[in-house]
């Protein structure tokens, strides 16, 4: 919903997290914080950024200039993606 949300004009207080549904979708909450992921975030990514998660937290780890980082980064955000797909497939 952090995107989508933007391109059928729905209101940013109403792009709330499809699992968790009581609070909003946004970035940090996507790669931090959302229960959904978890095991994705304990194999992917540092507990530097993950443990007391917050926007500082997030853009230091987007930022970051180590490859490891980056790499795993890129494929928590790719794994998660197909994690949530899956579980609105079956929502459904």
């Amino acid at each position: 919903m952090i995107e989508k949300g933007k391109h059928y004009d729905i209101s940013s207080e109403f792009r709330s997290c499809s699992y968790c549904e009581w609070c909003i979708e946004y970035d940090v909450h996507f790669i931090l914080v959302c229960p959904l992921y978890n095991s994705l975030r304990n194999n992917y990514i540092s507990d530097t950024y993950a443990k007391h998660p917050s926007v500082d937290k997030l853009y230091r780890l987007m930022y970051s200039i180590d490859t490891d980082t980056t790499r795993n980064c890129a494929m928590y955000i790719y794994y998660a993606f197909k994690e949530r797909n899956t579980y609105l497939e079956n929502c459904v």
